[in-house]
């Protein structure tokens, strides 16, 4: 969800959602123009007994551990005496298949970061949400097809039948999210992650 909200607003909603602990967090990194460049989602320690729910201070971001060379790392989010811990996945540059499935269903992460790459169906034209969208492959899974960010994506139902027909392909990039549709006119146009607004 992006929501415009003033500084204070998202204060307090933050406040609010920490407070219970089924709360799932999740955090989009990206990049200058709005593209999804990592992702992380934690939840909320259960609270120690006898904990203050005003907390020892304001909220605080902070990181804990580097990672692996070119990595976001891991950081630890306080906030009204919860700690949530977060391990961001990079989500740019060349794919290097370490979200692919060994069949042809997605696990619930990968189709969660493809979401988070292409909230809409990755036709350019389309806005049907990616929840009511079918997890397609690129290449068809019959072709030795892979079951990756880089090799699928949300399409709705209609197009995902219009690739079905004579003249119409989709391929990926080799870049996650990154998608180019071939119509039957011969003309190609490219789809990349959704751009969030900054």
């Amino acid at each position: 969800m992006t929501w415009p909200g003033d500084p204070q607003q998202l204060r307090d909603l933050a406040g609010t959602a920490a407070r219970h602990p089924q709360t799932t967090w999740c955090f989009t990194l990206t990049d200058p123009d709005g593209r999804p460049v990592a992702h992380a989602c934690g939840t909320p320690a259960p609270k120690p007994p006898g904990a203050d729910d005003s907390g020892p201070g304001p909220p605080a971001l902070t990181q804990i551990g580097r990672g692996p060379p070119g990595s976001r790392g891991t950081w630890r989010y306080t906030h009204q005496g919860r700690q949530i811990l977060f391990t961001f996945d990079d989500l740019d540059g060349d794919c290097d298949h370490r979200f692919q499935a060994s069949g042809h269903d997605p696990g619930r992460k990968l189709r969660h970061l493809t979401g988070v790459l292409h909230p809409e169906c990755t036709f350019l034209t389309c806005r049907t949400p990616e929840h009511q969208s079918d997890y397609e492959h690129s290449v068809p899974t019959d072709q030795r097809a892979i079951t990756c960010l880089c090799a699928c994506g949300p399409v709705c139902r209609r197009n995902h039948r219009n690739k079905q027909q004579p003249g119409w392909k989709i391929r990926g990039t080799g870049q996650p999210g990154e998608f180019t549709w071939t119509l039957p006119s011969g003309r190609t146009y490219a789809t990349r992650p959704t751009t969030y607004p900054i």
